[in-house]
């Protein structure tokens, strides 16, 4: 049996089912004068427009000698096994035979992809594969693997010769400069007929029906994961209004873990946002016009008159903040829009993009399509139509449920699905690292949480430890280190950086240019401090929690600066919901019009105090 075994691990060593291979790193030949793979690509990754593994004649052949080499040593182990006439007879996948094969089997073999002959191809393909050609070690397409090849033939489909976007009129993601209706009224179907975004295939739709699936799985385990998913929103509301006074600091905390979010690890953003809502809460009740006064170094935009809210200039942060303090909001069909749309969000709906993209030209369109209102409302209204189809209630159950299923995908085990109980998980250990000097693994901290703190909440506790010294208990967050530098208590910062928190899809790599010979550097000036860090402020908890336990906030003022407006004039739920949809006009057909930076708000009574 031992060899069985070994057998088996080699198959999955070599084909990596579950998760997809990376592309090896590359090394610079002198004598070619080009980059060549330290070793070659191989692995059958998962296609969601296809809903299977694609595999070439070549793959296929090496599935079949793996079968083999299984059978084989399984067989010899077992000799009661084998056939009457003293053979071992392999079972075999093969295409030629499609009627003979089981129903099982047939939908590998439908995948199997047929590589055309150079001969074969029309002029066009020959000369935009040649363009390709120059990313890679070999010098003529005889000469690529079939998984080069079958990349080629994709990549062309998606980029020109000059690397720029097929299915977009101008090569690139393009602003909205006038549409037959307002942007925000724009029909999914008017979407894909405006040339403004790049349709999603039905494929990729019915990989999200897919994904509720697999996350609902058939244990009770199983469907604690899919739980967790669906109600994430509802479930951070429900700890927002257990741990606050009132519903205008619940709706205050979650304004803040909202303009947080760019760029943030979950559990940092909510530990973070905790310090800097028990901080301003402070200020505003001993101090609020020391904190209005601080406010204003945070501008970064001239011409505003102080205590004028400076907007949005995407949807992200608003639909965030939205589905955080009102997660209701989205039950109601004229706010079916009202879903969050990530970077994972992005890799589900364009996995065909991902695919043949570099990892600097994914990130780039992935960055245009988040900023792109036509694309963020375009996405918004796919989730909301697949959450009507699926018998969901909210579209931010879909995303979020898509969210937590494709991290669950890439890693290939349930246990990287970011739920809350997984971030919370994180922040827990960092408390226990802090508030006991015992260190304790994210996975094991919430048994030894409940058994220190009983039935207290990690936000909680948080809350308590600001309230015994806010400069111990910021180590929550920072850590504790040695005088080497190293970590001895790590604190949330740190713990998530680490975390286990799935990987990213494997992008192609492009083929990076020859070493160039590098210029001595001169002597940099140094930058001044940011207005924001001036010590005159120090005598504000504010001051402290941006400059000692958030510490990074460049590209997030905008958004702080509006929640802690909207907190010092007392907003309640329904003013900070009204003042979010009043921050962009759904009826411009412009997207310069879009967002109403410099207007005056709209008043649109929507929800019950």
């Amino acid at each position: 049996m031992d060899r069985v075994f070994e057998n088996f691990k080699s198959f999955l060593n070599e084909f990596q089912l579950e998760r997809p291979t990376k592309t090896p790193e590359l090394r610079f030949d002198p004598e070619t004068k080009k980059y060549v793979p330290d070793s070659p690509r191989t692995g059958i990754q998962y296609d969601p427009q296809v809903q299977g593994y694609r595999v070439t004649k070549e793959q296929l052949d090496q599935i079949n000698n793996a079968i083999k080499r299984i059978y084989h040593g399984f067989t010899k182990a077992h000799p009661e096994y084998k056939d009457s006439d003293g053979l071992n007879v392999a079972p075999q996948f093969d295409p030629k035979n499609l009627e003979e094969i089981p129903p099982a089997e047939e939908k590998l073999n439908e995948n199997i992809e047929e590589i055309p002959n150079w001969e074969d191809l029309e002029p066009e393909q020959q000369q935009a594969i040649g363009s390709e050609l120059e990313k890679f070690p070999e010098d003529s397409w005889e000469e690529l693997s079939d998984d080069d090849k079958l990349w080629i033939l994709k990549r062309i489909e998606i980029y020109t010769p000059e690397d720029k976007l097929q299915r977009q009129p101008h090569g690139h993601i393009t602003t909205v400069k006038g549409v037959p209706v307002g942007i925000g009224q724009m029909t999914t179907p008017e979407w894909e007929a405006s040339g403004y975004i790049i349709p999603v295939s039905e494929a990729v739709l019915k990989s999200f029906e897919e994904m509720v699936g697999e996350l609902k799985g058939e244990t009770v385990d199983d469907r604690k994961l899919y739980d967790q998913a669906k109600n994430w929103y509802h479930d951070i509301r429900q700890l927002l209004d257990d741990e606050t006074d009132n519903d205008q600091d619940a709706t205050f905390l979650g304004m803040l873990i909202a303009s947080f979010s760019p760029r943030a690890k979950f559990s940092l953003n909510l530990a973070e946002a905790a310090f800097v809502y028990k901080a301003a809460k402070e200020d505003k009740d001993t101090n609020p016009e020391g904190l209005r006064n601080y406010l204003e170094t945070l501008r970064t935009k001239k011409g505003l008159e102080p205590g004028a809210y400076r907007g949005f200039v995407t949807h992200k942060v608003p639909n965030f903040a939205l589905n955080l303090i009102a997660p209701e909001l989205g039950g109601e069909e004229k706010y079916e829009w009202n879903s969050t749309i990530d970077t994972w969000m992005i890799d589900a709906f364009y996995p065909e993009i991902r695919e043949v993209s570099s990892t600097k030209e994914w990130g780039g369109v992935k960055g245009k399509m988040m900023s792109s209102v036509s694309f963020y409302r375009y996405m918004t209204g796919l989730v909301a139509k697949e959450t009507k189809a699926l018998g969901l209630d909210y579209p931010h159950e879909l995303q979020a449920i898509v969210w937590v299923a494709s991290q669950v995908r890439s890693a290939g085990r349930r246990s990287a699905g970011v739920t809350t109980d997984f971030a919370f998980n994180q922040i827990k250990a960092a408390i226990l690292n802090q508030t006991g000097k015992e260190l304790v693994p994210p996975e094991e901290a919430a048994e030894a949480f409940e058994e220190k703190f009983g039935g207290r909440s990690w936000l909680g506790v948080i809350f308590d430890e600001i309230d015994k010294d806010f400069g111990e208990a910021s180590k929550i967050v920072l850590g504790v280190k040695n005088e080497k530098g190293k970590f001895i208590y790590p604190g949330v910062r740190s713990i998530s950086s680490k975390g286990e928190k799935g990987s990213a899809f494997p992008y192609y790599r492009p083929r990076p240019k020859a070493p160039k010979e590098k210029k001595p550097k001169g002597v940099a000036a140094p930058k001044e401090r940011e207005e924001w860090t001036k010590e005159k402020y120090s005598n504000l908890k504010t001051y402290h929690a941006l400059n000692k336990v958030v510490q990074m906030m460049t590209g997030k003022f905008n958004y702080l600066y509006d929640a802690i407006t909207l907190y010092l004039k007392d907003a309640t739920k329904q003013d900070t919901v009204e003042y979010v949809l009043g921050r962009f006009d759904p009826e411009a057909k412009k997207e310069k019009d879009y967002f109403n930076e410099s207007k005056k708000r709209i008043r649109i009574r929507i929800l019950k105090s």
